[in-house]
């Protein structure tokens, strides 16, 4: 079918360049102007030179013409096409519509987002300011704002697993619960449309089929899907559904889009949904930084703390020691327990960062100079963590070792990329950068040199690499000025992101 419209588009192809064969003419008939010279008959000369204006614009004329013909061809064509594939898609079966409808919105996942230790995230269900929200029945006269919940901490501190896990517990229980996490190592997941896509369809899967393609169709015979559109879909899916609904957006520090003023189109669209449906009650989690608008509204605030994690903290500590260190002793175990416990505040990821660590470690000696070494700061560890790479591996700022060359050039091809990277396409980036001229094949790199050298700064996410916390990102991206001091010793691996992007593309 593919292959009958492009055939299709051929004659307004044709007539595209027919209209601009005409530059020929017009070149000709300026060449004929400036041939003819003022003689010793300037009343002939000019009687010309009319002539041919009068030749020129004659031309121009045909020429706009043929141009218009053409762009009016052109969006017939475009448009019998786009008819085309709404027809397909509106006459295929409600299973097979909605495959299709998957493919148009293109939703999200979470994937990222590692899953919450078992025992963990309980606190927030007993939470004073959590009950109301999640439990009310929302009616008419409800103030919007009583159902909009912000929920903020540092960064490191788990607010995505707890979001995450709040919104599976609720899916669990039966309940209309829509999650959308924002995501910097994913340009899919950084705008509002990647939100409003998201939610349409997690929306759809809570209705029959019949409502599913009404709604479908002015979607499908829209020239292209943007904010207004799909917007307009979602508030017409909600007035279909009777229960109560949860939606959950995750992480707004990480969009491209503004979410710190009321006036903008990310915070109208949301302030819409609860004001125009009562029954929905919204989460917004991210930094205190970006929910700065959002807070002055104020809407009921959790405040992520140490108070209300310690133990879930704990909890997380004793789960992973299971398997951590290479040494099995009871008393090496307490103080790792111990020291953990007492710096790692709310950082979830700095523990996690200091667990990659010890699982290198092996014997009682090492295992006590990386707890001693462990600042508390999530910075400080970045910070130190490269410090420990240029140490092991005896490179220096002005002769930096092949560990250290590696782990800049990769975690710039990460920092550059719009998408996670598998290993092999991780490899091969690599190597195009390393060998510009020759056989790309001879600077492949195997996966484990991917570990070796930034192995604590990477996840791996369904078989893609990306950095293990958007902090990361910060970190490696600061100016060449905030380098200066505590971390001058380190700076060979900052990034910068024009080079970055220059340098793969």
């Amino acid at each position: 079918m593919e292959v009958v419209g492009v055939v299709a588009a051929i004659p307004g192809l044709i007539e595209i360049v027919q209209g601009l064969t005409t530059a020929a003419e017009l070149s000709s008939i300026k060449d004929k102007l400036q041939s003819s010279k003022i003689t010793k008959d300037p009343v002939r000369f000019f009687q010309k030179a009319i002539f041919l204006t009068t030749s020129i614009e004659k031309t121009l004329k045909e020429s706009l013409t043929r141009l218009t013909q053409a762009k009016t061809s052109l969006t017939l064509i475009l448009a019998h096409n786009h008819d085309r594939q709404a027809r397909e898609l509106l006459e295929v079966s409600y299973s097979d519509l909605r495959l299709k409808l998957r493919a148009l919105l293109r939703p999200s996942n979470h994937s990222f987002i590692p899953r919450k230790v078992d025992q963990t995230c309980e606190w927030v269900w007993s939470h004073a300011v959590f009950i109301p929200w999640v439990s009310k029945s929302p009616s008419l006269a409800t103030n919007h704002l009583d159902r909009i919940l912000c929920l903020y901490g540092i960064k490191g501190c788990g607010k995505s697993v707890l979001v995450k896990s709040i919104a599976e517990r609720l899916k669990d229980g039966g309940e209309v619960a829509l999650h959308f996490s924002f995501w910097a190592g994913s340009e899919t997941q950084r705008k509002l449309l990647d939100l409003l896509r998201t939610i349409l369809w997690q929306l759809l899967s809570h209705l029959p089929d019949v409502q599913v393609q009404q709604l479908s169709t002015p979607l499908v015979t829209e020239p292209s899907l943007n904010e207004h559109n799909v917007l307009d879909v979602i508030h017409k899916a909600l007035r279909l559904i009777q229960s109560d609904i949860y939606c959950i957006i995750d992480g707004i520090d990480e969009s491209t889009d503004n979410w710190t003023s009321r006036r903008d189109r990310c915070l109208q669209a949301v302030f819409a949904l609860v004001e125009q449906h009562p029954k929905i009650h919204l989460l917004v989690s991210g930094r205190e930084s970006t929910m700065r608008t959002l807070l002055k509204e104020s809407p009921p605030i959790i405040e992520v703390t140490e108070s209300l994690i310690q133990h879930d903290m704990r909890r997380f500590i004793s789960v992973e020691l299971q398997d951590a260190l290479t040494i099995q002793n009871a008393e090496v175990e307490e103080l790792v327990r111990t020291t953990l416990e007492a710096k790692s505040q709310i950082m979830f990821l700095w523990a996690t960062l200091v667990f990659k660590e010890l699982r290198r470690c092996y014997s009682i000696p090492e295992i006590k100079k990386t707890l001693s070494q462990v600042p508390r700061d999530l910075d400080r560890e970045y910070c130190r963590l490269f410090q420990h790479l240029m140490d092991r591996t005896g490179g220096t700022l002005t002769k930096p070792s092949v560990s250290m060359k590696r782990a800049h050039r990769i975690l710039s091809t990460i920092l550059a990329c719009a998408e996670p990277l598998t290993a092999q396409e991780l490899c091969y980036a690599y190597a195009a950068q390393e060998n510009m001229s020759g056989n790309i094949e001879d600077d492949l790199i195997a996966v484990e040199g991917i570990t070796e050298c930034c192995g604590d700064f990477l996840r791996v996410t369904e078989g893609r690499y990306h950095l293990v916390h958007t902090s990361a990102a910060d970190f490696l991206t600061r100016s060449a000025e905030e380098w200066q001091d505590e971390d001058s010793g380190i700076e060979y691996f900052r990034v910068d992101p024009g080079d970055a992007q220059e340098s793969i593309y």
